[in-house]
C-alpha cells in the first residue's frame, strides 16, 4: 500500500478486514507487515495468531519468536 508504508494500525486494520472476509492469508500478510513495523504490538501479534489458527495453520516463524523467549 502506498499511503501508508509504515504505519502499523493501518496494516492492522486491513488484516481485520481480510479476516472479516475470510481472505486469511491476506490477514496473514498484513499482520506480518504490523508485527514487522512494531514487534511489541500485541494486538498485531494476536491477530497474527487468529488469522494462522483460521487459515488452517499451526504456527508461524513470528509467533514461533515468542515462545522461545
Amino acid at each position: 500500500m502506498k499511503f501508508y508504508p509504515k504505519d502499523k494500525d493501518f496494516w492492522n486494520n486491513l488484516g481485520w478486514v481480510y479476516i472479516t472476509t475470510e481472505q486469511y492469508e491476506k490477514a496473514i500478510g498484513a499482520y506480518e507487515k504490523t508485527v514487522y513495523l512494531d514487534p511489541e504490538f500485541g494486538p498485531g501479534r494476536e491477530n497474527l495468531a487468529i488469522s494462522v489458527r483460521k487459515a488452517g495453520k499451526k504456527s508461524h516463524p513470528l509467533l514461533e519468536i515468542d515462545n522461545r523467549l
